[in-house]
């Protein structure tokens, strides 16, 4: 029997005060985000180390996502969040330069790197993906009752979007993996 990996990308706009470990639900006064404050204190089986799934280490910061101009360096957070969730998932197969080229290779990838999820799937077939445009903090915290770490896109103070990978919920603030 083939064990399924999945992870939860939640696309909600997320205010970090600052690139930290912690998220602790602040959301900036006309912002548009999305309060996140969590309810109850949820761990994973898993821990994972940000060290080893950072998206400017100098094994694969140079490294380009698919075919596109960008590399890992500047765009490759998504990739290293996934990596991360698999691994939580008990799939340490991949490392965030060893899915890069993963996808590249099965054509994963637009031309400017964005992610074809639907392509993703299918090549990825032990892999489910669900994309939520806006979520609660029940729904995260359903996720990770479950055991998913879940990957938030944030909005920096400079105004630039980055993802996360949400992995728990203690004292009121949200554990994150800032890649």
């Amino acid at each position: 029997m083939t064990k399924r990996h999945t992870w939860r990308k939640a696309a909600a706009v997320l205010v970090l005060a600052a690139a930290s470990i912690m998220f602790c639900g602040y959301k900036a006064k006309g912002s548009g985000g999305q309060k996140m404050i969590p309810s109850h204190d949820i761990s994973l089986d898993k821990t994972v180390d940000a060290g080893d799934y950072c998206q400017r280490d100098k094994r694969w910061c140079d490294d380009r996502i698919g075919t596109s101009r960008t590399d890992m360096y500047h765009s490759g957070c998504m990739i290293c969040c996934i990596a991360a969730s698999l691994y939580l998932q008990g799939d340490s197969e991949y490392t965030p330069a060893s899915l890069n080229d993963f996808l590249g290779n099965n054509n994963v990838y637009t031309s400017g790197g964005a992610i074809q999820w639907d392509i993703m799937e299918k090549c990825m077939k032990d892999t489910d993906v669900d994309l939520s445009v806006r979520v609660s903090d029940a729904a995260v915290e359903k996720e990770l009752k479950a055991g998913y770490a879940v990957i938030a896109k944030v909005k920096r103070q400079s105004g630039a979007y980055h993802w996360i990978l949400i992995t728990g919920a203690d004292g009121g603030t949200y554990s994150c993996m800032d890649p």
